[in-house]
């Protein structure tokens, strides 16, 4: 695990660096807040790119974490610090996720896990999930 730490850690200080993440985050707000779902959550090394690339304080990020593993949901939920704020987990696959209304959703280092027959329907699920005007990412790794 260690070793896929190191390397997920890399990748995600490069995905921080990779667009304005704050100008991205702040158009999707209301009232201040962004609803995110945080899809194949896993150790929450994502959120701690961004914190750590300079994110801003606001808006609030209220992380739903999505993940078929209680380990990984309880890992990232650790894992997180201002302006994500953990809000509701969700130990199921991607598939099963019947979830709405999020102004964010993001996928990082995750649909590679989906059994190939089942990718359409996960995707179709990600993007159900985003309100009408939402912000999705999918960042996977090509080799």
């Amino acid at each position: 695990m260690q070793a896929f730490y190191a390397l997920a850690t890399e990748d995600y200080r490069q995905l921080a660096g990779a667009r304005d993440w704050n100008a991205d985050l702040a158009s999707h707000a209301v009232d201040g807040r962004v609803k995110l779902l945080d899809v194949a959550c896993g150790s929450g090394k994502f959120p701690t790119a961004l914190v750590a690339s300079g994110l801003a304080a606001q808006p609030v990020l209220g992380v739903d974490l999505l993940d078929p593993s209680a380990f990984s949901i309880a890992e990232a939920r650790t894992a997180l610090a201002p302006p994500f704020v953990a809000a509701a987990e969700h130990e199921v696959l991607l598939q099963n996720f019947s979830g709405t209304g999020y102004d964010v959703a993001w996928a990082t280092h995750a649909l590679y896990a989906l059994p190939p027959g089942e990718l359409a329907a996960g995707v179709t699920r990600m993007v159900g999930a985003l309100r009408p005007g939402g912000f999705g990412v999918v960042a996977q790794a090509s080799s």
